[in-house]
């Protein structure tokens, strides 16, 4: 009878397994949500990351990791804040910090992006003049044109000319 788990004790033991497993994907779908984040921050609960936030996340009480029996659980999220504080913000501070780093970044490119475009502008403004001149210049080509084969046919000059004949 020693060997054997009473009912109770594999139904809690169960449950533990179930608390640490919700834990874990709780972790795992915040470390998603981060990678995937522009600024490389926890966009929810202000960017901070805690214990208390993982729990929130997976739906157990904050009181759980505290349990003595839950032991390993608590040190396995303890050991994954510390590899995420390594690896970018999870406090408020932190997340302030990165988050003006970035929009500094973004305003930096934004200027020179709106420079560039000025730029572009004016130089398609100068090939749009260049465009209409070389266009007056083609139309008064042709125009010339047009006057020259006027004078040439009126002037019966063409009728003077006898063609080249070949082989003889």
């Amino acid at each position: 009878m020693s060997d054997q788990i009473s009912p109770l004790a594999k139904y809690h033991a169960e449950q533990a397994e179930e608390t640490r497993q919700c834990l874990r994907n709780a972790m795992a779908r915040m470390e998603t949500e981060i990678a995937a984040a522009t600024d490389g921050a926890y966009p929810e609960n202000k960017g901070r990351v805690s214990q208390a936030e993982i729990c929130r996340r997976a739906g157990v009480s904050e009181s759980v990791p505290k349990q003595p029996h839950q032991h390993a659980i608590r040190q396995e999220m303890k050991d994954w804040i510390v590899r995420l504080k390594k690896s970018g913000p999870v406090t408020r501070k932190d997340v302030v910090d990165r988050r003006r780093e970035t929009l500094a970044d973004m305003q930096t490119g934004f200027a020179v992006l709106a420079a560039d475009v000025s730029a572009y502008r004016l130089r398609i403004h100068d090939l749009e003049k260049d465009l209409s001149r070389r266009d007056r210049q083609l139309a008064d080509e042709k125009r010339l044109t047009k006057d020259l084969r006027q004078q040439l046919s009126g002037s019966g000059s063409g009728r003077n000319v006898a063609p080249i004949r070949g082989g003889q």
